[in-house]
């Protein structure tokens, strides 16, 4: 099942998110999902995601995610592509996050082992 959703920062939309999961742990009423999506797997279905493998690029407004984010079509996204694994390391979540730049900021640290 895929789930639009947008995300805020005190009332200003800053991502939009599209989440597919399989059709076993989707909501029943998708637009009522109003808390985390990680939340939701381990509170319904005791999925806790653990980690994930990002791949993060650029990507640009299509005409409903500039609705939803209150920019012009086309403007260019910061794009998280993620898989989700649970405690088995299983694929349980897939998710691209589209963020507008000028409004939320990443800092990354790397580590050396």
């Amino acid at each position: 099942m895929e789930i639009h959703r947008v995300r805020t920062a005190n009332g200003v939309p800053v991502l939009y998110c599209i989440d597919v999961l399989p059709k076993v742990f989707a909501p029943e009423n998708p637009g009522q999902l109003d808390e985390s999506i990680f939340q939701y797997l381990e509170r319904e279905w005791g999925q806790v995601v653990i980690f994930a493998q990002t791949e993060i690029d650029v990507s640009q407004a299509t005409r409903t995610m500039a609705h939803h984010l209150q920019v012009a079509q086309d403007t260019p996204l910061l794009r998280l592509r993620q898989a989700h694994f649970n405690q088995k390391s299983l694929p349980i979540l897939w998710s691209q996050d589209h963020f507008v730049t000028d409004r939320f900021r990443f800092e990354v640290m790397r580590h050396r082992q």
